[in-house]
């Protein structure tokens, strides 16, 4: 089955396509959040006209990044504990779990952990976290 629009066809998703369709979506939320996350980390004093608006643009970042008002207290801190936790890895090993995108704590810890089995194994781990 196909829909038309005009004259062109636009054919349905089968179940796999959707889901890799769906995969990418989520994807880019997170690549999202990581954009938002970076703005914030990298703005410098020299991106403003003065410490009233380095202030109010750090703000501004900080919440678009964090969205408190669409998150709880717990869920702000995870973030924050999370990228610490990313931040104080060996270079390599965060090189390796940043590049997976854990969206928590809980994800972070198992591919580090599967980092140091060695990561062949890792990518087990990291198939089973993202199962959660």
């Amino acid at each position: 089955m196909q829909l038309f629009l005009g004259e062109a066809p636009i054919p349905l998703l089968s179940a796999a396509d959707y889901g890799k369709v769906k995969a990418a979506i989520l994807q880019g939320e997170d690549t999202c959040l990581e954009t938002r996350r970076r703005r914030f980390r990298q703005f410098r004093y020299q991106e403003a006209e003065g410490p009233r608006e380095a202030y109010s643009r750090l703000q501004e970042l900080c919440h678009r990044w964090l969205e408190p008002q669409s998150r709880t207290t717990e869920q702000i801190l995870e973030l924050l504990i999370l990228e610490q936790f990313l931040t104080i890895l060996p270079e390599e090993m965060q090189s390796w779990v940043w590049e997976r995108g854990p969206e928590t704590g809980a994800q972070a810890v198992a591919l580090t952990e599967g980092f140091q089995v060695g990561q062949p194994e890792a990518g087990l781990w990291e198939q089973q976290v993202r199962i959660f």
